[in-house]
């Protein structure tokens, strides 16, 4: 099975919960009981969870009514405080998990994500099957050879001494090739702390914690520890040296209740037991200003190296990026896909007169339980009551299938009934074709006791014309893994996300492997799995990182950052001539050698032209050090443009994915530099934008300037990145304005049985809270501080109030798990002014909903800051009875 995981881009505001930022002169302690006692006196009523000392002096607190933004206000005056942040729940969304795809859905635009889905276990159980894999060809699956990693384990490399931490689900550390230890001498496992249990109590309760971080039941933190410190024999980790730090944020439930409070909790945890590197495969929105970004920069300007997910929502185009991988200092990290696939699968042989051997790889289940048989089994193809080959109703053709592996097409049931119908009548196995050309997990809701596996399009179509024309058997060989080499290899993954960060820096520090990665997941889960995310990509980074600080040591991390992120391979695009653009890879893709044996490092590390309005040229300043403390540094030096993108056509009209071309900015460096040994010199960079861009049409561009140092010893390449956009910054529009398909969605609902219908002007629609109301889903296309939701009277044009939900601070784009994630209803109920606590209602009238997005750079305090859009005016009244169309 492969499946995607990297982080959780979805997310919400919790409803109770906040972080109180105390003003940094001031003690913990002071601080709290000067806040304890202002809040009585405000008569806001509320309880400490949480109090944080080592990275941020701050507080998580719940208050004891849902919060508003009157509270946020009058807390943010308070003398000890210095910031008031919105706790978020990271749900379980499209990068997350719980996206098993059920029989009348569709498949999830980054492919599956696999998290969260196995029953809750009880982790002092720690059942073992006997599943293993005997081995795997390693001249075709050997992933550091990308990177160059091989090497340095030549050298005898292996992160020894270093401590790295892992913020994730928790881990089987009983795995052998995790150690089968916990704490022992000699143990890679010497840290780390549960914060969340198995189930993770709803909103505001206590939850049980304890030191051990043992998981059965979520396979992504397993998988995340195997890439780091993997023992071998067949996952050999980056680091297999290094001593970990196990910090699970992560339950069984996959609940949504997982907080900024519990990232918080383990960050500092991980601090305080003095983690060299933190490793963080999980993340939401992108703003540098949210808490758990501001406290991986405050941990990266104490001294620890910190690698973060970039994300998967790739395919939701610009702005995708999240935090805490956007927190200043930190290390952000793409994928890009690997050099091979190790997965499940499935030989198939045909019986005269064709006789075909053939290979179904991968399949995909949605357990543990795979088809498994040395010996050949038949497959058959189920007929029911109807004649079809759906498996919905009971088999007229059973007997022949008592013993087989039952094959059906997909389509007019769930996979449940296909499953249940196929146990029933003696099955072994389960195979469902599809037409389906990429990956996902069926959902089965029922016990099921067999297989239950999925074919894409291509080996379906394969394996019912050979069933359907003469007998097949199946098998597995003696572990159901095979090898086969990945044509995308090297390429940016698909659901890998782009930058920049809403204050336009780059957004991503470097690419590395996290497409199609083997690695360990729990015993109970099969021990071992591949997956596909910048869940992956992350921990193979901090491995890279644990393997450069074993090597330099830990003296000048900052130094170490750089030439980790500068000594690069850049990407190229799909178009000749033109490398990827930096808002998608960085700084390029990892080359550990490189790093190693860099004797050049550049300052800064990247170029950012973030300015509201781009002139024709920028000149920026480029310090060029010579790490060689006995011989002069000469390089030549040349531009490398990228390709642009926009996420906007010709016509203004907003497109995704994001349309390219080739047209590059201009640049103006030295063609050579001469720098005397362990001393720095400067140069001057001009960059002209592209001349040939409209700059009504959103372009963002970028390129990289190459330092190349050529000598006997060996050639030395540092990559240095530069964004830009051509336009007005300031005015990138917040909705996709006219595209049909994403414009806000203004709908009359009738009753709870009714379709929902558009509402028309000059039309008077009765409202009766849930039973019949209107509602207003929106859709944005770029971030946000502050979007606002307010009901006006369209007689008067006064605004009377916020509506439902009509409040939210530091929004990002579209990259929640909902196309439309701002929502509201006309229920007549209305929040006064900036307070959403007091409710007010409204009579039968004539109103609009408008609808306010504070642009980048924008003042909140000024009213020409705010892109707004309304709805055409609307009548409603609040008695009589609801008539549906």
């Amino acid at each position: 099975m492969v499946t995607s995981a990297a982080g959780l881009n979805g997310a919400k505001v919790h409803p109770r919960g906040l972080i109180i930022e105390f003003k940094d002169n001031l003690d913990v302690n002071t601080a709290l009981d000067q806040f304890r006692k202002e809040a009585a006196q405000n008569n806001i009523d509320l309880d400490v969870t949480s109090v944080y000392t080592s990275i941020i002096k701050a507080v998580s607190v719940y208050t004891k009514d849902p919060h508003d933004q009157a509270v946020i206000d009058k807390l943010n005056k308070f003398s000890s405080v210095a910031k008031v942040y919105n706790t978020k729940q990271y749900g379980s969304g499209r990068s997350s998990g719980g996206s098993s795809i059920t029989e009348s859905s569709t498949p999830p635009l980054n492919g599956p994500v696999k998290r969260d889905q196995q029953k809750p276990q009880d982790s002092s159980t720690k059942t073992k099957t006997n599943f293993t894999i005997t081995s795997i060809d390693g001249s075709v699956y050997d992933i550091h050879k990308l990177t160059g990693v091989d090497k340095l384990h030549a050298r005898g490399l292996t992160g020894k001494g270093i401590k790295i931490g892992i913020i994730d689900s928790g881990v089987d550390y009983h795995h052998p090739e995790l150690g089968n230890c916990w704490k022992t001498p000699g143990c890679p496992f010497q840290y780390g702390f549960d914060f969340v249990g198995d189930k993770y109590p709803s909103e505001g309760d206590v939850h049980t914690t304890d030191e051990d971080p043992y998981t059965g039941c979520n396979g992504h933190g397993s998988h995340v520890a195997g890439i780091i410190a993997g023992q071998g024999p067949l996952v050999k980790g980056v680091a297999p040296g290094a001593t970990l730090g196990m910090y699970r944020v992560f339950n069984c439930v996959g609940n949504g209740n997982e907080s900024d409070e519990v990232i918080l909790k383990a960050m500092e945890k991980a601090y305080q037991d003095g983690m060299d590197i933190i490793s963080i495969s999980l993340g939401v929105d992108g703003w540098s200003e949210n808490p758990t970004a501001v406290a991986a920069s405050r941990l990266a300007d104490k001294g620890v190296i910190v690698v973060a997910a970039a994300g998967n929502a790739g395919e939701s185009g610009i702005f995708t990026a999240i935090r805490p991988g956007l927190g200043k200092g930190v290390i952000s990290v793409a994928a890009s896909e690997g050099n091979a696939v190790v997965n499940r699968k499935i030989d198939v042989v045909q019986a005269p007169p064709g006789g075909s051997k053939w290979t179904i790889m991968p399949y995909y289940s949605n357990n543990t339980n795979y088809v498994s048989s040395k010996t050949p089994i038949g497959v058959v193809l189920a007929a029911d009551s109807e004649g079809s080959s759906y498996g919905c109703l009971p088999y007229t053709n059973g007997s022949e299938l008592k013993g087989k592996v039952v094959l059906v097409e997909r389509g007019s049931c769930s996979f449940t009934d296909k499953a249940l119908n196929a146990q029933k009548a003696g099955g072994v196995a389960l195979l469902v074709a599809t037409k389906e050309t990429s990956s996902f997990e069926p959902s089965i809701d029922a016990p099921i006791d067999i297989p239950v596996g999925l074919l894409l399009k291509a080996d379906s179509d394969k394996l019912l014309s050979q069933v359907k024309s003469s007998a097949v058997t199946v098998s597995t060989g003696d572990d159901g893994f095979g090898v086969i080499a990945n044509d995308q290899v090297g390429k940016i993954s698909t659901f890998s996300s782009w930058g920049p960060n809403p204050e336009l820096d780059v957004g991503i520090s470097l690419t590395g492997p996290g497409g199609n990665i083997f690695s360990t997941v729990p015993i109970p889960q099969g021990s071992y799995e591949t997956m596909s995310g910048t869940s992956m990509a992350t921990p193979y980074i901090s491995g890279v990182f644990a393997l450069m600080l074993e090597a330099k040591g830990k003296k000048n991390v900052e130094q170490l950052k750089s030439l980790v992120t500068q000594n690069t391979k850049l990407i190229p695009s799909d178009v000749t001539g033109r490398s990827n653009s930096a808002i998608r890879q960085g700084h390029g893709f990892v080359d550990v050698v490189a790093a190693l044996n860099a004797t050049i490092v550049a300052n800064p590390t990247a170029l950012q032209l973030n300015f509201t309005a781009s002139p024709a040229d920028f000149t920026k300043t480029l310090n060029i050090t010579n790490l060689d403390s006995k011989k002069p540094l000469v390089a030549t030096l040349r531009h490398i443009p990228a390709l642009s993108f926009s996420s906007y056509d010709s016509d203004g009209k907003f497109t995704n994915p994001p349309r390219n071309t080739t047209e590059a900015a201009t640049v103006q460096i030295p063609t050579s530099i001469t720098v005397g040994p362990g001393e720095t010199a400067t140069i001057r960079v001009t960059i002209s934008s592209p001349e040939k861009l409209p700059r009504n049409e959103r372009w963002f561009y970028s390129g990289f300037i190459q330092i190349k140092q050529q000598s006997v010893d060996g050639s030395n390449t540092v990559n240095i990145p530069y964004t830009g956009f051509k336009g007005q910054y300031t005015d990138l529009p917040l909705l996709p304005y006219d595209d049909a398909e994403q414009m806000p969605r203004f709908n009359y609902h009738c009753s709870k049985t009714s379709d929902p219908v558009s509402v028309f002007s000059n039309t008077t629609y009765v409202i009766n809270n849930d039973e019949s109301y209107i509602s207003l889903n929106v859709t944005t296309v770029r971030p946000s501080r502050i979007v606002k939701m307010e009901l006006v009277d369209a007689k008067t044009n006064k605004t009377l109030g916020y509506m439902p939900n009509g409040y939210t601070t530091y929004k990002g784009p579209n990259n929640d798990e909902s196309q439309y994630p701002l929502a509201t209803k006309v229920t007549g109920i209305l929040y006064n002014g900036s307070d959403l606590k007091d409710k007010t209602v409204y009579s039968d009238g004539t109103y609009k909903i408008k609808l306010s997005g504070l642009k980048l750079f924008g003042n909140p305090e000024s009213v020409k800051d705010y892109e707004t859009w309304e709805t055409i005016p609307f009548n409603i009244k609040f008695s009589g009875q609801a008539t549906c169309p």
